[in-house]
Formats: structure tokens, C-alpha cells, sequence
């Protein structure tokens, strides 16, 4: 459907596949759009609604985005009627005018925020700090860490787990080493297959330690 300008404002999709059953169905996926083209609204084939509410920069960029869940929905009408007798928030999410995300919050009313240095030459994510607030106790801070190319190459947990990875002259992670407390270790090497188009992927995954509940770990995985 268009509005009288021409602008698309919401579009039927055909969804066809099979359930678990296989048994062949074939559904519809309603969405409305705003004029910018960011989707609005949707009812999936199993009654999920979803509302999505965005404000905007000055500039147009998106500031800040809020979305809305309902069951049992049958058409975007009932998902109006819904949304506005009871909206359910279930996600707010703050960006940058980059399109990074500055802070979360879920149903639950538990807020991340995010925090960000960059590389000087070219203004490349250099880490990303994530702080999980929990109301009465202390907050869980979780970092990750790239390099140049915008591989990650250090991750530590709330629990002081680092976790750093290595890679090949192609970007292609070839091990992780894992470290805790006391005799927390293990060491994952990664045998990386190369197809014709010049792209790698994973064919063997052995991972050989102890891992922090102190078990020893001696796994492989064929991918």
C-alpha cells in the first residue's frame, strides 16, 4: 500500500517453507513502513506483533529506538488496537549519530551502556566497553578489543575471563587462548579450509585445557 504521495506504507509477504512436522504452510508477514523506509509495524505468521517507534537527529539520524511486543495478533488493525490500549515495551536502544549503539535497556529495566575508543588514523572501533547496571549490586563490565582490520582480539568477561585470539594474513582466526584464575587454560586451534573464491572456513576445532570450574578439556570438532 502507498500513501498519496507514492511512499510504500506497509506490504503483504508471502512466507512459505515447512513446520517441524513437514508439513507444508504457507503465511503471511504483514509490515508498515515510515517515510524513511525503517519498518513500523509487523504480524508474523504465528501472531507475534511488533511495534517499532524511532526519534531522530536533527540531521535525521536515528537517536533513539523503542519496540513493543504483543501474542496473539491477527492483522497490523489488531496490532493498533493493541499497541494502543497497552503498549508493552520490551527494548529502548540509544545510538550516536554513527549508528553506535550508546545504551540498552530491556523489559526487565536493566540498562547496558556502551563506551567506545577508535583508532586516530581512521577512526576504527579500538574497544568497546559494556556496563550491565543491576539495581543493589555491583554493575558486570564486559570489553572487547580489535585490531586495525576490525578483528576482535581480546574479550574479557564479568568475571575477569579474558579470552584472545589470533589470526592469519587473511583475517582467518586460527586459535583462541582462554585464561582465568589458578590453573584456568585453554588453547582452541582452528584448521581453516580454503574454498576457490578465496574465502576460509573452519573444518577442525580442538580445544585442550582446564576450564574454569577446573575439568579437563581435550575436544574436537568437526565443523
Amino acid at each position: 500500500m502507498r500513501d498519496a504521495s507514492g511512499l510504500l506504507v506497509s506490504r503483504s509477504e508471502e512466507v512459505k517453507g515447512t513446520d517441524s512436522f513437514r508439513n507444508a504452510y504457507t503465511a503471511g508477514t504483514l509490515r508498515r513502513f515510515n517515510k524513511f523506509g525503517d519498518e513500523v509495524a509487523s504480524v508474523d505468521r504465528t501472531g507475534k506483533g511488533r511495534v517499532t517507534q524511532y526519534t531522530r537527529f536533527a540531521e535525521g539520524e536515528i537517536e533513539e529506538t523503542r519496540v513493543y511486543e504483543y501474542d496473539g495478533i491477527d492483522d497490523l488493525a489488531a496490532l493498533d488496537q493493541a499497541h494502543a490500549a497497552s503498549p508493552k515495551l520490551v527494548e529502548r536502544v540509544k545510538l550516536n549519530k554513527l549508528g553506535e549503539t550508546l545504551k540498552t535497556e530491556g523489559k526487565d529495566n536493566l540498562a547496558t551502556r556502551f563506551t567506545r575508543t577508535y583508532f586516530p588514523d581512521d577512526g576504527q572501533v579500538k574497544s568497546e566497553r559494556r556496563e550491565l547496571a543491576i539495581p543493589g549490586a555491583s554493575a558486570k563490565v564486559f570489553l572487547d578489543e580489535f585490531d586495525s582490520d576490525g578483528n576482535l582480539i581480546r574479550s574479557t568477561d564479568d568475571q575477569g575471563i579474558a579470552t584472545t585470539f589470533d589470526y592469519g594474513r587473511l583475517s582467518e582466526r586460527r586459535s583462541q587462548r582462554e585464561t582465568g584464575t589458578g590453573t584456568h587454560l585453554v588453547e582452541t586451534v582452528y584448521s581453516v579450509s580454503r574454498n576457490a573464491n578465496g574465502s576460509s572456513r573452519v573444518v577442525i576445532r580442538t580445544a585442550k585445557g582446564v576450564d574454569r570450574f577446573g575439568r579437563l578439556v581435550d575436544i574436537q570438532t568437526l565443523e
